[in-house]
């Protein structure tokens, strides 16, 4: 059966002139042109575009992004980044992240998490023991104690090869033998009342004498070359001790320094960690930067004008620098493939 339809007409009605716009006084309008006017945030006339982005910032798992797309002129970078804003004034500060040098392997930088606010502070404190340093590791090498205990190093690696030269002249000395310097070396040679007898005059010799005195010059060749030989170890163990003074006097001035910095971050274990690291570094590889003093000294004597700092760290104190990275843990894992040496790459933030 079909189904009985009933339209109702409606009927249609004219507009007065009045009801097709809206009027404006400009008269009650507080500014002369919209250039005047500061850009409305957020998305005008947008509702469902508002609620998807809301509704994205509240999805917090890996591998969801949000993706805008508009017509230009409508500023929705700016307006998405409003949105973002304000609801990160709701949520937990993240953790700040540093990188620091790897001092096991230079080629893979060590990221460290720190709470909100603490990794510029890290960054300025490094920064500040650097300069502190970069003044008292060369004072503590120029210090008359240290000048005084590496000569006595010295001095006696000096005496120590003298007395060895000294005993063994003195026996060849009583048996008719001196010890020559040569260009090449050092030669051993008979001798009368204390002259060397030139080769012609020792050929008039007996043979007898002749050959006792080969015999001599034999036996203390092989002392001497004994000596010679005990040379090098001797100069090993004066380069052990010296290593050792600059390793105790480097101790002593960075020591209070470095501590200084342990105290201001001693709830953080992994900087405490770096910082030690730092310490033993420094201990070990000092002569780099006393050299590096030692250089920027002799240039400001010979050109009148000093050497510039930032020089000084991009050398010797570059490993010690901490580079302060932004807060997303998303952003770690893409540094972490696209940092080379000292080069920052820009992170591209998710939510």
């Amino acid at each position: 059966m079909d189904a009985a339809v009933t339209v109702t007409a409606t009927a249609i009605r004219p507009l007065p002139a009045e009801q097709l716009y809206r009027p404006t006084d400009p008269a009650g309008l507080k500014f002369s042109t919209t250039a005047e006017l500061e850009p409305i945030e957020g998305l005008v006339g947008q509702s469902r575009a508002l609620e998807a982005i809301q509704f994205g910032t509240h999805v917090d798992k890996d591998g969801f992004n949000l993706f805008v797309i508009g017509p230009n002129g409508t500023r929705m970078q700016e307006a998405v980044k409003a949105l973002l804003a304000r609801e990160a004034r709701t949520r937990p500060s993240p953790p700040e992240w540093v990188y620091v040098n790897n001092f096991a392997d230079a080629d893979k930088p060590v990221a460290i998490g720190l709470p909100p606010g603490r990794a510029r502070k890290f960054q300025d404190a490094m920064h500040k023991l650097i300069d502190d340093l970069n003044s008292a590791l060369p004072a503590a090498f120029q210090s008359e104690d240290y000048q005084t205990r590496r000569g006595a190093v010295d001095e006696a690696f000096q005496k120590r090869q003298g007395e060895a030269f000294s005993e063994l002249r003195e026996k060849a000395a009583k048996k008719d033998i001196v010890v020559l310097r040569t260009p090449i070396g050092f030669a051993l040679a008979p001798a009368r009342n204390g002259q060397v007898v030139p080769p012609d005059e020792f050929s008039t010799w007996p043979e007898d004498k002749r050959r006792e005195v080969q015999s001599i010059i034999e036996t203390l060749e092989k002392e001497f070359e004994h000596i010679v030989h005990q040379i090098p170890q001797w100069e090993r163990e004066r380069r052990d001790q010296v290593r050792q003074l600059n390793r105790e006097t480097a101790k002593y001035a960075v020591d209070h320094l470095i501590d200084e910095v342990k105290g201001a971050f001693g709830d953080i274990p992994r900087i405490i960690e770096h910082i030690e690291a730092v310490r033993a570094d420094l201990v070990e590889n000092v002569g780099m930067f006393v050299a590096g003093a030692t250089m920027a000294k002799m240039s400001r004597v010979i050109s009148g004008r000093g050497v510039h700092s930032t020089a000084m760290k991009s050398t010797s104190w570059s490993r010690r620098m901490v580079w302060v990275l932004p807060s997303s843990k998303n952003c770690i894992r893409l540094l972490a493939t696209l940092l080379v040496a000292s080069s920052m790459f820009p992170c591209v933030a998710r939510w």
